[in-house]
């Protein structure tokens, strides 16, 4: 319990972990954009934000928009959300647009705002001059200049010159933002402490990527979760929220406001990546299929394809399914429309009766089909026991157009097959008793034959007892060849499993035999995992058959070599060892080659190859499996 505790601990410290890494990911690339591009625009240096060029370039869309309204009559459209104060009046139209309903000229609007507190800048434009008051540094510095004078000094390169018109703005202390005036805050900020924010910002990323990259179990984890998540939601939702970012993206593209535009892309664009780069890598890209209506459509076609018309019974019940959606669902509704034309809605209420009439008959219907066709199962079932006891099977009688009478035909034959399967079986198992009776019988002469020549060992006797022995070594292993080929295997249940997992299980259970040969392991293999597509249990017997070898007859002190490596899209796992220095005996060897038959055996079922190799005093087994996909 204090494993898992501890365990879920850490997973949940990585997640954070997770999330501070990209959120100061994210701030470095933010900062490190954005300082170049205060550095590019403000090439002088700036004693507060209202010297930037961002406030410059905002003030000059402010003025643009009143003098557009006044001068052309239409709505008034101010560019961004700031707290702005404004009058402007236009000489040729005589319209006003002014922020306070309670003024009405500019004497007023100056007297209300030019010496107020309130407002840190005031900007007042008529007859081609410009002049104001800037308060920003907490000192008020008056200005005025002509509007061509006013090119640098006030707008950053932009002559601004508005005939016959008289504008003012006043403009409130702005918070920090990403458009209008508050964008001139953050420039401000960048242009004075953006190397010591994005020192610190790459600092605090590389602390975090460092101890990311140091838990990758626990990182795959979470990732596997975050794929999950993510194909658990449908395609739909997925697509919609792609097309409100971009859709959010181009948008802020389009009205100008650049800075918002690069926070929103790398603020959604990057995890949205992270999130499908998740999907694709644990859940195989399968980003269309999980769709509503591909659900949908599959589970319409699942249904459909369960009733398949592969013989008489599917036809009418695909038929009888029609006239019942027709019987069920098509006649009301064809009946509520008919009566709702002629009769209108107050003959829907008297008819209503006729609907559940419809309802109770299909239902009716419906009950007596399914339980007509659930006793005929049941009896079918119960028949079917007496297998077990080994009994026949009574005669069943069905109706000619019953729809189970072919199944019921089928089931009355199984004793037959029966029967003609456990004759089969019996004869093969008769021919091979006959075969192993008759190598018994030679086996008997041979020994008749080397126990005669041990008696006297003169002249060539031992010569002949020696190739008795033989033939009596080479007859016991066509006897264990001929029994493994009646020995079964267990189909493989297949799964992804991971190679050196199993390799892990097994060598835990050999470490003390290894230890007791004096045999040293020498393992090179790569980090997990190593997937292949076998049988759990089949591939463990693998690996035990191989060290079990290794240990009873390789060379005690030498090194056992164990190395996995991927070739292609194939898993290559080798193990050598040095052979015994004394030669083995017949019956090790036999013993060596029964382990390593029932391993190909083994390997081959699984879809893998196997191969051996002895040379130059090394025995080397080579297994070959595909990756898994």
């Amino acid at each position: 319990m204090a494993k898992k505790v501890m365990k879920f601990i850490a997973t949940a410290l990585l997640l954070c972990v997770l999330a501070a890494t990209y959120i100061s990911g994210s701030m470095l690339v933010l900062v490190g954009a954005g300082y170049v591009k205060a550095v590019k625009e403000n090439p002088d240096n700036v004693s507060d934000y209202t010297k930037t060029a961002s406030f410059r370039h905002v003030t000059g869309e402010y003025m643009d928009a009143l003098y557009a309204a006044v001068s052309s009559g239409e709505n008034l459209v101010l560019p961004y959300d700031d707290e702005i104060a404004f009058f402007a009046y236009g000489l040729d139209t005589n319209m006003v647009f002014c922020s306070d309903k309670t003024v009405y000229d500019m004497p007023t609007f100056d007297s209300r705002y030019l010496e107020s507190d309130s407002y840190i800048y005031y900007l007042k434009y008529s007859s081609g001059n410009y002049r104001g008051n800037d308060k920003a540094s907490g000192v008020t510095e008056s200005f005025e200049y002509s509007y061509t004078d006013a090119t640098n000094a006030v707008f950053g390169n932009e002559q601004k010159y508005y005939s016959d018109a008289a504008m003012i703005i006043a403009v409130l202390p702005p918070s920090y933002g990403l458009s209008g005036y508050a964008y001139s805050r953050v420039e401000f900020t960048l242009l004075k402490n953006g190397p010591q924010l994005l020192f610190v910002m790459a600092g605090v990323f590389l602390v975090c990527l460092s101890a990311l990259m140091s838990g990758k179990a626990n990182r795959r984890t979470i990732e596997k979760f975050i794929a999950k998540v993510y194909s658990w939601i449908f395609f739909e939702v997925k697509l919609g929220v792609l097309i409100f970012v971009i859709w959010k993206i181009i948008g802020l593209f389009v009205t100008g406001q650049r800075n918002a535009c690069l926070v929103m892309f790398v603020l959604t664009v990057t995890p949205i990546m992270y999130i499908a780069y998740c999907g694709i890598r644990y859940r195989q890209g399968k980003f269309f299929k999980v769709s509503l209506f591909v659900f949908g459509y599959n589970l319409a076609r699942e249904l459909f394809d369960a009733v398949a018309p592969v013989g008489d019974p599917q036809l009418r019940f695909r038929r009888r399914a029609a006239a019942l959606l027709s019987f069920g669902i098509a006649l009301p509704i064809l009946f509520y429309v008919l009566t709702n034309l002629l009769f209108g809605a107050e003959g829907v209420r008297v008819t209503i009766g006729v609907y559940i009439a419809l309802f109770i008959a299909v239902f009716v219907f419906i009950f007596v089909r399914y339980g007509k066709l659930l006793n005929d199962v049941c009896n079918l079932t119960r028949l079917t026991s007496v297998f077990a006891l080994g009994e026949k099977l009574p005669a069943v009688k069905f109706e000619k157009n019953n729809d189970i009478r072919q199944l019921a035909e089928n089931i009355s034959h199984f004793d037959k097959a029966v029967d003609a399967a456990a004759d089969m079986k019996s004869r093969k198992s008769s021919k091979k008793l006959l075969e192993m009776l008759d190598t018994l019988d030679e086996l008997k002469l041979q020994m008749d034959i080397i126990r005669s020549s041990v008696e006297a060992l003169e002249g060539n006797a031992l010569e002949d007892a020696q190739g008795g022995l033989k033939n009596v070594y080479d007859l016991v292993e066509k006897m264990q060849t001929s029994l493994l080929e009646e020995t079964p295997v267990v189909a493989p249940v297949l799964k992804r499993i991971d190679l050196l997992d199993v390799m892990d299980d097994v060598l835990n259970t050999k470490i003390a035999q290894f230890s007791a040969a004096k045999l040293k392991i020498k393992v090179d293999i790569p980090d997990p995992p190593a997937y292949i597509t076998a049988d759990y249990a089949h591939i463990r017997n693998v690996l035990d058959i191989l060290f079990t070898n290794t240990v009873m007859h390789a060379a005690s002190g030498t090194n056992v070599e164990i190395i996995l490596k991927k070739e292609g899209q194939s898993w290559i796992y080798t193990i050598s060892n040095a052979e015994d220095l004394f030669p083995i005996s017949p019956s090790a060897g036999a013993a060596i080659s029964t382990g390593l038959t029932d391993a190909e055996e083994f390997v081959t079922i699984n879809g893998g190859t196997i191969t051996k190799n002895s040379e130059d005093g090394k025995f080397t087994v080579t297994l070959k499996f595909p990756a898994a996909r």
